[in-house]
């Protein structure tokens, strides 16, 4: 199997997703953004090093301008294209650089085999929201569309800016698979300033003990810190016109939750006394 990238400025997730997947594939093709700004090239040259020909760079500017409508569409067929000139036939998953796939990945590949060139997988996906162990439930369980597939002529990207592959061929399957998972981290970026300033402690601090600084790492990965909510309407006007957020919004939304709160405590009253 193949894993494909798009990367650019993302160079706290490339160690993590490339770790994740390197030693079950054949192959690791990275379409590198030269208009990236951090470290990223670095860490991709680091993994090159040390994968050699197994990890193939593709070098090639992201069109970041707004007015360049299908900037991600031109990117995702520039690797698909790429794929059909050298890697006919071979079973290809895409993954952002914001991606780790789990272990079960392994198990998996070698069920590619009862699979044709019509079949198109969409594995699971969980998406971690702010720390370490909340994630997202807004579905019961999501799918990330299309993103395991055998590569043939049939098949594209349509132009837009969050482009589905697609397939042209009459007998398409469009398949999901919970064997494995991508985990998605996009949206816990404030646990790797968490991380940084852990380890910086560690390693400088004189008045903090071990224990302690161990203690403060857990507590905001583990969405255990010691908090309490307030009221948001008492935030400085600067803050909420800066995040969007009015007064009229904040209201309503603790209403809703108050009103909500005393139907629930009704209720558990006229449970407890059998009315």
């Amino acid at each position: 199997m193949i894993v494909c990238y798009l990367m650019g400025n993302c160079e706290e997730f490339v160690d993590m997703t490339l770790s994740s997947i390197y030693e079950v594939v054949e192959r690791i093709i990275i379409v590198f953004d030269t208009t990236s700004k951090d470290n990223t090239v670095s860490k991709i040259n680091e993994w090159k090093e040390k994968l050699n020909d197994k990890l193939i760079i593709l070098n090639r500017p992201f069109e970041h301008d707004p007015s360049i409508k299908f900037s991600n569409s031109n990117a995702r067929n520039f690797y698909l294209d790429y794929l059909k000139q050298n890697f006919m036939g071979e079973w290809t998953l895409v993954l952002d650089a914001d991606e780790v796939v789990d272990e079960r990945v392994k198990d998996f590949i070698p069920q590619l085999q009862n699979l044709t060139e019509n079949d198109i997988i969409s594995p699971q996906m969980r998406h971690l929201i702010y720390t370490l162990n909340l994630e997202d439930t807004t579905r019961n369980i999501h799918f990330v569309h299309n993103r395991l597939f055998k590569v043939n002529d049939n098949l594209q990207y349509p132009n837009g800016e969050h482009p589905v592959l697609y397939s042209k061929s009459p007998n398409v399957k469009y398949l999901n698979t919970n064997y494995f998972v991508i985990w998605h981290l996009s949206y816990i970026n404030g646990m790797f300033d968490i991380r940084k300033k852990y380890f910086n402690h560690k390693q400088k601090s004189e008045i903090h003990t071990s224990q302690e600084l161990r203690q403060w790492y857990l507590w905001h990965t583990l969405t255990e810190y010691p908090v309490k909510k307030f009221d948001p309407t008492e935030l400085p006007k600067v803050v909420k016109d800066y995040f969007e957020i009015s007064d009229q919004e904040l209201y309503y939304k603790t209403r809703k939750n108050l009103e909500l709160k005393h139907i629930i405590d009704l209720w558990q009253w006229k449970q407890y006394f059998n009315l």
